[in-house]
């Protein structure tokens, strides 16, 4: 992570290209509510506000799930040094006590100049925080800093209008801990739970050296439920699986949550929660740890079970790690720990390498720059009903990572290593070989509709399927003979989309590459049958071969090919196409 918050500068005009109308400081307040807010680029941008008149209240965001309300307001400093204006600060800290007031007259000199629109948001906020119990949060976001002493002049203000209301300061330290996490895939964040303590025993371990604080305690199994009911999947975003359905473990939690309650402390191995900080503190009658940012790590299939089952009083071990993260090098030594945890605590279900790399930066990544093209990314193991209930909506393409990164290894690294497990294709060896941070979206696009393409016209024919891998390196190569520019790889994924009839351009350049396809997987045929060893060389051992693509490429050229000019005219037709298309 770069101290001088460069990637959040390249997250900013990024939504500046992606939204012309919205300026650095409004799209810096977007980025925000889509890191810690909204798991939505477009509902995050909606949560602008600002403008003439707007009382220092530039983005607004109601939580129907968690029940609160946040007031936002940002200031888009190029240097981090910059020192906050004390009077900024306390002005949106204000907000609190006027629009909260039992006294109308107050709020009522505050709306006397207000916009009318602003006006009928003030009133939703008051109206849902007095009225019907919701919290509202003051977020004072920068890039610059804020001293100490103007953050608890600020929290002391706020606290004049009841515990509903909480202030809290984000300068440029803060936005690189929630950088850091949305680059993880952690967003939107969970600012805070409330996690009520079941019992007397609480053991409580502090690290001073690490910057860690361990606590362990028994919650009830609707109480660990309900964590999931206020924040969603979001709570498991750092895990590295997705929820797996009625597996046999999940059964066999169902199951002794049914009919043996008072054995489950014992037979389950609990839940643990990361955060950045935990106080325990009281609620009424009841004994809590509040935890700020948690995410659970281990258990996600346990709590989800909870969730289902609704009213349980079974009582389950909790595990809550609070990991300090004050500077750049301890978010450095969090991400590192985290992920040691996250490996150390997740074997209750089969870990593969692929489940291992499902947090990578790259996935991470590929999925959000996939979701704004309506593809949905699966990263992670899940069902499938769980996925389509992770967005909201049907996508209009799935990719599954594993499919992908058999794609990517033929074109990029050698057709025989396409048949190889996750073992090989996420290895140290080879991941980062399959997935540069550098490849284009559109690139990582045509890789996967020429690998469509090719496994179409295999489909059904058992010697086409043995070569398909090779069919895909070879078009792959061909296309990056012009080069294949990322304007030409974005035509020739719009034209795979596309839902053309007849002999509309995009239509004419689709029907090319699936001849090209069909064309090199009767060359590759005709490669293993002049190659192999004997008549019972078996196609599907040939293609294994690896370093075998060399010869392909020599022998598609040479008159032992019977079909190299129609192969060499399915190719340059494909060119041909594609810079009619270029010119449109």
């Amino acid at each position: 992570m770069k101290t001088d918050l460069t990637q959040l500068h390249s997250q900013v005009n990024e939504l500046c290209s992606q939204y012309p109308g919205l300026d650095a400081p409004n799209a810096f307040l977007a980025w925000f509510a889509r890191a810690y807010l909204v798991d939505d680029d477009g509902e995050a941008v909606s949560t602008v506000r600002g403008g003439p008149h707007d009382r220092g209240i530039d983005a607004v965001f109601f939580d129907d799930a968690l029940r609160a309300v946040y007031v936002l307001q940002g200031k888009y400093r190029r240097a981090m040094g910059h020192s906050e204006n004390r009077a900024d600060v306390l002005a949106l800290a204000s907000l609190a006590p006027t629009l909260l007031t039992d006294d109308p007259k107050p709020l009522r000199a505050f709306l006397e100049n207000t916009p009318g629109p602003l006006r009928s948001t003030l009133e939703m906020i008051r109206k849902r925080v007095r009225n019907q119990g919701w919290n509202l949060h003051l977020y004072f976001v920068t890039t610059g800093k804020v001293t100490a002493y103007v953050r608890r002049d600020a929290e002391a203000k706020v606290s004049e209008a009841g515990e509903t209301s909480v202030f809290q300061c984000f300068d440029h330290e803060d936005i690189e801990r929630i950088l850091s996490d949305y680059i993880d895939g952690v967003a939107p964040a969970i600012p805070r739970l409330l996690l009520p303590i079941h019992g007397r025993e609480v053991f409580q371990r502090p690290d001073v050296h690490l910057g860690i604080e361990s606590w362990v305690f028994s919650m009830l199994t609707r109480d660990v439920g309900s964590l999931f009911s206020q924040a969603g999947r979001r709570l498991f975003a750092r895990n590295i699986r997705g929820y797996l359905g009625d597996k046999d473990i999940n059964k066999e939690i169902r199951k002794t949550l049914r009919d043996e309650p008072e054995h489950f402390w014992y037979f389950n191995n609990g839940v643990t929660i990361v955060c950045d900080a935990a106080r325990r503190t009281t609620t009424g009658s009841r004994d809590i740890l509040l935890i700020e940012n948690p995410q659970v790590i281990n258990g996600q299939q346990s709590t989800r079970t909870m969730a289902l089952a609704g009213n349980g009083r079974a009582s389950v071990l909790v595990r809550v790690i609070a990991v300090r993260r004050d500077s750049t090098k301890a978010t450095r030594n969090y991400n590192r720990l985290i992920d040691q945890i996250v490996k150390a605590t997740n074997w209750q279900n089969p870990i593969g390498p692929a489940d291992l790399r499902s947090n990578d930066d790259v996935q991470v990544s590929l999925e959000r720059s996939l979701r704004r093209l309506d593809y949905q990314y699966l990263r992670k193991r899940e069902t499938y009903s769980e996925a389509i209930d992770r967005i909201g909506s049907r996508p209009m393409y799935q990719i599954k990572m594993k499919d992908l990164a058999r794609q990517l290894a033929a074109c990029l690294v050698d057709p025989s290593y396409s048949r190889e497990g996750e073992h090989a294709l996420f290895s140290n060896e080879f991941y980062p070989r399959l997935f540069p941070g550098d490849l284009s979206v559109w690139k990582y696009l045509t890789v996967y509709w020429l690998g469509d393409a090719v496994r179409s016209e295999s489909h059904g024919d058992s010697d086409r399927a043995a070569a398909k891998w090779f069919a895909l390196r070879f078009i792959w190569d061909h296309l990056h003979a012009r080069p294949l520019t990322i304007a030409r790889a974005r035509v020739l994924v719009e034209a795979a989309q596309a839902r053309a009839h007849g002999g509309s351009p995009q239509r004419k350049l689709k029907t090319a590459a699936a001849h090209l396809a069909r064309i090199a997987l009767l060359c590759g045929i005709e490669y293993y049958r002049a190659r192999r060893r004997s008549t019972k060389d078996v196609i599907d051992d040939f293609f294994r071969r690896q370093h075998l693509f060399d010869g392909f490429e020599k022998f598609s050229r040479s008159s032992s090919c019977k079909r190299r000019r129609a192969l060499r005219t399915a190719v340059e037709t494909l060119h041909k196409l594609l810079d009619e298309l270029m010119e449109q």
